[in-house]
Order: C-alpha cells, then sequence, then structure tokens
C-alpha cells in the first residue's frame, strides 16, 4: 500500500420497508496490507493493518493491528455495515 486509506463503518443497521438507518459509526486508518497464498489449501488470504484512531485508553491502542480484510471487528465491536473507502488522499 502506497498511500493509506480511511475506512468507516457502522455498528448497528435498522430497517424499515425500503429505508436502512446505522448507528453507532466510527472511522479509521488503514495503512498497509499483507496478503498470503497457502500451498497446501490453495487458499488466498488478504489481510489490512488497521489503526483504530482510539487513544483514550491502552485497552484501545492494544486493537491496532492486523484484520481479516472482511472482518473488521476490534474487541467487541463490529463496523461491518455500510462499510465505506476514502482513497487518494494526497498531502497539499
Amino acid at each position: 500500500m502506497k498511500q493509506p486509506v480511511i475506512l468507516s463503518g457502522y455498528q448497528d443497521q435498522d430497517s424499515f420497508l425500503s429505508w436502512c438507518s446505522y448507528y453507532e459509526g466510527h472511522a479509521w486508518v488503514c495503512d498497509g496490507y499483507k496478503s498470503f497464498f497457502s500451498c497446501d489449501t490453495g487458499a488466498s488470504y488478504l489481510y489490512l493493518h488497521m489503526n483504530w484512531s482510539w487513544n483514550d485508553s491502552e485497552k484501545y491502542r492494544l486493537l491496532n493491528g492486523w484484520y481479516s480484510f472482511n472482518n473488521w471487528n476490534p474487541g467487541d465491536d463490529s463496523y461491518n455495515h455500510k462499510r465505506e473507502m476514502i482513497y487518494n488522499i494526497k498531502p497539499q
């Protein structure tokens, strides 16, 4: 990854008819990735390095690290709804 990206997601989603509402959102920085190929199984794995941007306590800082690309669940939280990415971030 040449440039970091900003990711965001929501913990909760409610639906009524065709309307969706999202709650408990968060945005954070993804600043790296690793991909692996298993010769034994033939499966590929992609991991993203997440900096969750929580500086409140040591507990939250310890959650920064590698996460499966489809599993954005730091600790007891889950940000797998309405996931979005801001990319091509360039300094001015």
